[in-house]
């Protein structure tokens, strides 16, 4: 009687990641004209430092939204990421999607709703300041500056979920993020002391430390 094959691991669902530009680097605005408010902004800038989300900080590297934006992804303009706020949709056209030098800009008319009306006098005020997007990693590494600290260079966006205008200024700390950080400070860690190691046994550490991974599955 064969044997029963091995369950297959459960492949972890990715949830998406948030992250903020506050009032200072958003540069959004709300333009009025007649009865249509139109609101432009940045939900992504390139080269630009994050605040620091657990121990590092992090910076989208130009291109990053390339392949997803090729795609052409379905994505929301809500109001602080929630889903039941929608504001415009890029597949109805009512959500206008852009790259250029600076990340990835946006532009919507407000709707003629109870939130799109309230937003606007809110907007206008100054009460809401903050952009926003959330998305899926797709490529990333971690280095380490001159200075020591720790930066995650995002050179790929595997999806992109939405672009919101926030009025909270929270910078949520992605567990995705924070466990991929997590795995390369061991990584880095195992490296450094390896240096430490005779040669000779350097071959003979590889070897169990593969083992105790795939045990671990």
């Amino acid at each position: 009687m064969p044997s029963p094959k091995p369950a297959a691991k459960k492949r972890r669902r990715r949830l998406p990641e948030k992250r903020l530009l506050p009032s200072e680097q958003a540069e959004f605005r709300i333009a009025e004209n007649g009865d249509t408010k139109t609101v432009t902004g940045y939900a992504a800038l390139y080269n630009t430092r994050s605040v620091d989300l657990g121990g590092f900080e992090e910076v989208l590297e130009p291109g990053c939204f390339d392949a997803v934006m090729e795609t052409n992804p379905d994505v929301f303009a809500l109001f602080n990421h929630d889903p039941d706020s929608i504001l415009a949709r890029s597949t109805s056209g009512t959500l206008k999607l852009l790259l250029d030098d600076k990340g990835l800009a946006y532009s919507f008319e407000m709707p003629k709703t109870t939130l799109g009306n309230d937003l606007s006098v809110l907007m206008q005020r100054g009460d809401i300041r903050g952009s926003s997007f959330a998305f899926v990693t797709g490529n990333a590494e971690f280095r380490s500056d001159d200075s020591g600290k720790n930066v995650r260079y995002i050179s790929k966006i595997a999806s992109l979920h939405d672009v919101a205008v926030v009025s909270t200024p929270a910078y949520p700390k992605a567990g995705a993020a924070i466990r991929s950080f997590k795995r390369w400070q061991k990584q880095q860690a195992e490296a450094q002391l390896d240096t430490n190691i005779p040669v000779d046994l350097q071959g003979r550490l590889s070897v169990l430390r593969n083992q105790a991974r795939r045990s671990s599955f």
